[in-house]
């Protein structure tokens, strides 16, 4: 037996008997950069609970065009992405796509790109989003105006 069929044979034993855990959570990692993917991750699921989860008690979200007061605290940020709940979770293929990312200590800065829309809605321009993540948590989000 080859010393590389030995290696693949005693990684399967491992892999056999350590258990899978679940797909990562929000809260259980301090990286930025996981967290905010784990976000994206529930609003193309479509899963309001598993979203607002990833986000701090006192979160609050940015609008810079200047046409949308900031959205704050648990209770603005149910409001606000309410309407998940009610896409089906194949609906239509709708969520984000990350075009690029660029990470720099707590902040991660996505350049996202929505898919999915109705036909009889106007196509969304890719935005960049800036997130600020502290303690395992998105605190702050900032909406780039798209012109």
């Amino acid at each position: 037996m080859t010393m590389f069929l030995r290696l693949a044979q005693l990684l399967l034993l491992v892999a056999a008997t350590v258990p899978c855990s679940a797909a990562p959570t929000c809260g259980s990692s301090s990286d930025p950069a996981a967290v905010v993917q784990v976000q994206v991750e529930a609003y193309n699921k479509h899963d309001v609970e598993a979203f607002l989860s990833c986000y701090a008690d006192n979160a609050t979200i940015y609008h810079l065009d200047g046409k949308r007061a900031p959205v704050q605290g648990m209770e603005g940020l149910r409001k606000e992405y309410a309407f998940l709940g009610k896409i089906p979770a194949a609906g239509a293929g709708f969520g984000v796509d990350i075009v690029t990312t660029t990470i720099t200590g707590p902040t991660v800065a996505n350049v996202e790109h929505v898919r999915g829309l109705p036909p009889n809605v106007a196509p969304v321009p890719d935005t960049l989003v800036i997130y600020e993540v502290r303690d395992g948590k998105i605190l702050n989000v900032w909406f780039a105006p798209a012109k």
